[in-house]
């Protein structure tokens, strides 16, 4: 997560962490937690899981971004 969310902003870590959102807490009208609990889980067996599960074979993932 570190290094992907490190080169789509440009930035190391901020003081206040990563968020999981486009929507930051300032912006009460659009911020919210929900789905917070399936944010970052850091299961490599749930994510290989979930990849089977789909029927992902092992193509090539490219991640599109703006800064």
């Amino acid at each position: 997560m570190e290094p992907i969310l490190a080169a789509g902003l440009g930035q190391t870590r901020p003081s206040t962490g990563w968020t999981r959102s486009l929507m930051h807490v300032e912006q009460p009208q659009w911020y919210t937690k929900v789905g917070e609990d399936a944010y970052n889980q850091k299961n490599p067996a749930k994510a290989q899981k979930l990849l089977k599960d789909a029927g992902y074979a092992g193509q090539p993932v490219r991640w599109i971004t703006t800064k």
